[in-house]
């Protein structure tokens, strides 16, 4: 389709620069925050440009080591971090930008922040006009996007690695759900090569890729076949709770399964498990409070719309990918003791 539709009427050509200025305007002071600041705590300083900042002036990606490893160690110039075991790619990314300015600026390594919430605007624009929508709609809805002001924080807070988690499996959750929708391989396979790459930015990046495998499989299993693979799941899940082997030592990331009233999850600690009274905290962030506009109100209005006025591929797709989400919520936050981070307005009011 060509960038701008020739059929657009006068008052649509003008709607669309209020909406294209407003972009604009988000981002340019997203830009201006990020030049003019220096790094805001606290991730930053304890994780991503942490160990930028530490791989520039030691001239090579050391590596970061365990707290109780690094206090034993006699060797010199290692490091340690909060969050050893995290994926290197957002702290790459400072480094790489602090490598092409020839030197360590504060504020100027961030600025691969703001192409990233750039890219994430176009892959939505591209993503809706792919799907059939015109060019005014695809504006609009990269301007609900770029208004929600959890987006401006993370677009404008440099050193955090959230906006490209955002960037990687969220535009590829978007291109693999649209390929889902048009039965077309090229989006599904490039969605799928995004959600991979989220896998680089945070631990929570497999959560976004098992989700997309998860809707996958709705979709194109049948309703006996799914029967027969929770089955199986079910079969599986007891034969380990029979014979004790609760747990696998997996190759280069580390264990997973269960032990001891603990989930194991590679690159991460044990977590305990047990339910977690969360509700309230996510009707506060999600209807009550400001952080995300009106975009749960406004995904709760789709879903009617879509339920009640459309049927076929669209309606199973919505629920479907609603009903993992969900699915996604209660198991991490609502089942574990990462409640705490939901019960605290921490997590939940980003990994959502």
């Amino acid at each position: 389709r060509p960038a701008i539709d020739s059929s657009l009427s006068g008052s649509e050509r003008w709607l669309g620069i209020v909406l294209a200025g407003g972009i604009l305007i988000h981002l340019g002071y997203s830009l201006l925050e990020l030049i003019t600041q220096p790094l805001f705590p606290w991730d930053a300083w304890n994780v991503w440009a942490y160990r930028a900042k530490a791989w520039y002036f030691d001239g090579s990606l050391t590596p970061m080591l365990d707290s109780r490893v690094w206090l034993d160690t006699a060797e010199p110039f290692h490091y340690t971090s909060t969050a050893n075991n995290y994926p290197y790619l957002p702290s790459l990314m400072h480094l790489w930008a602090a490598l092409s300015l020839g030197s360590w600026h504060e504020a100027l390594i961030n600025l691969p922040v703001l192409t990233c919430g750039l890219g994430i605007a176009l892959g939505l624009a591209g993503s809706i006009r792919r799907a059939g929508g015109s060019v005014i709609v695809s504006l609009g809805m990269v301007y609900l996007l770029v208004s929600i002001p959890l987006m401006g924080v993370h677009t404008s807070l440099g050193g955090y690695g959230d906006i490209w988690l955002a960037g990687f499996a969220g535009t590829g959750m978007t291109l693999f759900l649209c390929g889902l929708l048009r039965k077309e391989r090229f989006l599904q396979g490039a969605g799928a090569l995004l959600l991979l790459a989220g896998c680089l930015v945070k631990v929570e990046g497999t959560v976004w890729l098992l989700a997309a495998l998860a809707i996958y499989l709705i979709l194109r299993l049948s309703a006996k076949h799914l029967i027969i693979l929770m089955i199986g799941a079910a079969v599986f899940l007891a034969a380990a709770a029979l014979t004790g082997i609760t747990s696998l030592e997996l190759p280069f990331v580390g264990t997973l399964g269960y032990r001891d009233g603990m989930l194991l999850v590679p690159m991460r600690s044990g977590i305990e498990v047990g339910p977690q009274d969360v509700g309230g905290a996510y009707f506060w962030n999600a209807f009550v409070l400001n952080s995300w506009h009106l975009l749960w109100s406004l995904v709760l209005l789709a879903t009617g719309f879509i339920v009640l006025r459309t049927h076929g591929a669209l309606r199973k797709l919505t629920l479907s990918f609603l009903a993992v989400f969900i699915a996604t919520q209660v198991a991490i936050f609502g089942l574990t003791s990462q409640g705490a981070w939901a019960r605290d307005f921490t997590a939940i009011n980003r990994l959502p």
